[in-house]
């Protein structure tokens, strides 16, 4: 009988996999008579069905989120929407891999409430203008709330602990590696402030982000003090390399933070921040942040409040100003995706972003956007168990914004997973069937 049930399941499990391959040839050959971007979407799903079916979710999730960071180093030479792509793509195998149930979460249905508001608009907008740059944005907004979902509902922390472990390790590899791609002097160098900074091939504010994130999560990963040490001392320097301000305003407000509140380490903590400032400075690593400084001095950036922030002033108040004049509508549902960008082209003469997650998603999605926003914010800090994690992410949102860097926004999210041991999990479906045969025989 047992033999005869093995036997049924091989067949049902052929036939789904010849079904399979068959409908993709379908989607193959239509995408290249219709649109080539439809077969390679086939083509790419596929791969992945086969991917997960033989190393199973875990790994392919820990993989994906693994080669965020080094797509982050060298994302300035290549394909302008690849980390995108990546990061939605390794945020939904996180999602996967976690099984998130929000009813067994104390912050389930705060997030739902804020889940249902955020997206609301998202789809209105979508439905009013759904031109390319629109998708692209709306691709961009999906990052966090997938990752946040399945933080808050998390049921296979074993499994997400393992993507956190090797994200951490894999984070930590790729910073070195920009940190040694900097003091090399190659790829970008004062490119973008022209202060000395030392970008190679990645976007500053990508790698800033990256940087600060993953000094977040050594925060809470209770690594040994010279293990901290090292991580907490090539974050830093990535960062000063970089010159973006507003990320070491996050890593100021961690150190502060972590020292003061904590528990049984304070005299580690204080050591390390010290040892990581006297390095720094030694080593000339400041000199990017001092001579972005001595230029706001020279120019009078911080006089007005226009001007302040490389005109963040400026860029805040001229899209606050245009949506507080809009229609009631748009007060309450958002100008709509990528207005913010048309708003500074007109204000300012160029076509920036909003600089600031509050701004961007106030003015596009308006109150009911920025309140969904808040709610999952809310619900994903609540259900975290150490959320001094999330300090310079936070701040980078506000001075900044992190839904635009969606990669390293995936790294710092999945690393702000508990640091624990694995629990006994099945690995994958196919563990699951063996294990049940051999009980059944």
């Amino acid at each position: 009988m047992t033999r005869s049930v093995r036997a049924l399941r091989m067949r049902l499990a052929g036939t789904e996999a010849y079904a399979a391959v068959g409908l993709a040839a379908v989607a193959v050959g239509a995408g290249v008579v219709y649109n080539p971007l439809i077969a390679v979407a086939a083509a790419a799903v596929v791969f992945g069905a086969l991917t997960v079916d033989r190393l199973g979710r875990v790994a392919v999730a820990t993989v994906m989120v693994a080669s965020l960071p080094w797509l982050v180093v060298f994302g300035n030479v290549l394909p302008p929407l690849l980390k995108t792509f990546a990061a939605a793509a390794a945020a939904g195998a996180f999602f996967v891999t976690a099984r998130p149930d929000l009813s067994r979460s104390g912050a389930g249905l705060v997030f739902k409430v804020g889940l249902v508001l955020f997206f609301a608009p998202v789809g209105l907008s979508l439905l009013r203008n759904g031109g390319g740059a629109q998708l692209t944005e709306a691709a961009k907004y999906i990052v966090f709330p997938t990752m946040a979902f399945a933080l808050v509902g998390m049921t296979r922390s074993g499994d997400c602990t393992v993507i956190r472990t090797w994200g951490f390790r894999s984070a930590v590899a790729a910073l070195t590696a920009q940190l040694m791609i900097g003091l090399a002097g190659l790829g970008g160098v004062s490119a973008f402030y022209h202060s000395g900074e030392r970008l190679g091939f990645a976007s500053a504010h990508d790698i800033a982000l990256l940087a600060v994130a993953v000094a977040g999560g050594a925060a809470v990963a209770r690594l040994p003090f010279r293990h901290m040490l090292v991580v907490l001392g090539v974050a830093t320097l990535v960062t000063l390399q970089t010159g973006v301000r507003s990320a070491l305003v996050g890593l100021i407000a961690l150190a502060l933070l972590a020292a003061w509140f904590a528990r049984g380490y304070r005299v580690r903590w204080l050591a390390a921040i010290a040892a990581v400032v006297v390095f720094a400075f030694a080593t000339g690593a400041t000199d990017v942040i001092a001579n972005r400084l001595a230029h706001s001095r020279q120019t009078g950036e911080f006089a007005t409040f226009a001007t302040a922030g490389s005109g963040r002033g400026e860029i805040w108040t001229a899209a606050l100003r245009y949506y507080a004049g809009s229609p009631a509508p748009d007060i309450v549902a958002g100008t709509g995706l990528r207005t913010t960008t048309r708003i500074e082209d007109a204000a300012i003469g160029e076509a920036l972003v909003g600089h600031s997650d509050v701004v961007q998603v106030l003015v596009e999605l308006g109150l009911v956007g920025i309140g969904g926003l808040l709610l999952m914010w809310g619900a994903v800090i609540r259900r975290t168990t150490d959320p001094i994690v999330f300090v310079p992410i936070i701040a980078f949102a506000l001075l900044n914004g992190t839904l635009e860097y969606t990669a390293p926004l995936v790294v710092g999210l999945a690393l702000s997973i508990p640091r624990g041991p694995r629990e006994p999990e099945m690995a994958n479906e196919r563990d699951l069937a063996a294990a049940t045969a051999t009980e059944v025989a």
